[in-house]
């Protein structure tokens, strides 16, 4: 009996061991499993941050190339106008202008005056 007594103490001692440590294994788990959630929420938070950053990024970037169109729109606009009055102009006959004799360049004249003398110099 005295064996069977000292075998239920050492069982219980036994056991009561593991439940301790079976109490901070529990404790532990919780405090780790509490900290990757904590930082599985960080992560999803800075991600988040990310995704507004580029999406205001991309909404300031869509806001200049409305801003661009809308100005390449009235320049192009501008332009058309300016073409169409060109063609406008193009088509319009010029008035008709009296045939004038083309100016002489002075060594033309010149040219002219000495073979003038020279025919004359022959007769």
């Amino acid at each position: 009996s005295e064996a069977e007594a000292l075998r239920l103490t050492s069982t219980d001692d036994s056991e009561s061991e593991p439940e301790h440590k079976k109490h901070k294994k529990r404790k532990k788990e919780k405090k780790e499993k509490k900290k990757k959630v904590k930082k599985e929420k960080e992560r999803e938070r800075e991600k988040e941050r990310a995704r507004e950053r580029s999406r205001s990024r991309d909404d300031r970037r869509s806001r200049d190339r409305d801003r661009y169109d809308r100005d390449s729109g009235r320049t192009k606009r501008e332009l058309d106008r300016q073409i169409e009055m060109a063609k406008r102009i193009a088509k319009k006959r010029s008035p008709e202008r009296a045939e004038r004799k083309a100016d002489l360049w002075e060594h033309e004249k010149y040219d002219r005056d000495r073979s003038g003398r020279e025919r004359e110099r022959e007769r």
